[in-house]
């Protein structure tokens, strides 16, 4: 179950432009049978997003994409034709690799 938290906190976080916010709560649901009432078990995790970075976003955002996916704002990091860009790129303040 523990396992299976972690997952979901980090799909969450993949999906919802590394909301810290949103990594927590998706964490604490997916925990929450666990619960015995005495002090929740889904306090004892220490979250740290490690890829992609916020700035990630900013600097791979694909503004056609946002479009398409109607994101209302969110910014989107493509993942199609990864395979002909050069995994060596960096770019601007996350200093990431789009792969």
């Amino acid at each position: 179950m523990i396992g299976h938290a972690i997952w979901a906190a980090a799909r969450a976080g993949s999906i919802e432009n590394a909301s810290t916010e949103r990594i927590v709560e998706i964490y604490r649901q997916a925990l929450q049978p666990l619960d015995s009432g005495y002090g929740g078990i889904a306090d004892i995790a220490r979250i740290e997003i490690l890829s992609p970075m916020r700035e990630a976003f900013a600097d791979w955002n694909d503004v056609e994409l946002q479009r398409s996916y109607r994101t209302g704002g969110k910014r989107v990091i493509p993942r199609a034709g990864l395979e002909w860009k050069d995994w060596r790129d960096k770019v601007g303040a996350s200093g990431a690799s789009i792969h």
